[in-house]
């Protein structure tokens, strides 16, 4: 019988991602796991399918992998070639919805 262990880490042990304050959306997304997890077992060359990210229980995975989280670049009607500075927002006040407004 094989038993799969999940690792938890600090922030600050992860090799990749960008700091919780850097964070100005998040989307919750977990109806779109399966489809997610799909698309990157697909990409063997660029992640092992016994790597961790497939080590997490089935219970587990909706929780750990439903949201998505990005850093808006710029604002709309700003210039994409201009540097903005990241304004982060605390995680209560995060946007939702890439598409609102739009």
């Amino acid at each position: 019988m094989a038993v799969a262990a999940v690792v938890v880490v600090g922030d600050d042990d992860l090799p990749f991602g960008n700091a919780d304050e850097e964070i100005t959306t998040e989307v919750y997304a977990a109806a779109h796991v399966d489809a997610k997890m799909a698309a990157m077992r697909a990409h063997r060359s660029q992640i092992a399918a016994d790597g961790v990210f497939f080590a997490y229980p089935e219970e587990l995975v909706a929780e750990s992998w439903g949201n998505e989280y990005y850093i808006l670049a710029r604002r709309a009607g700003e210039q994409a070639a201009e540097p903005q500075p990241t304004t982060a927002a605390a995680p209560e006040a995060r946007e939702r919805d890439l598409f609102e407004g739009l």
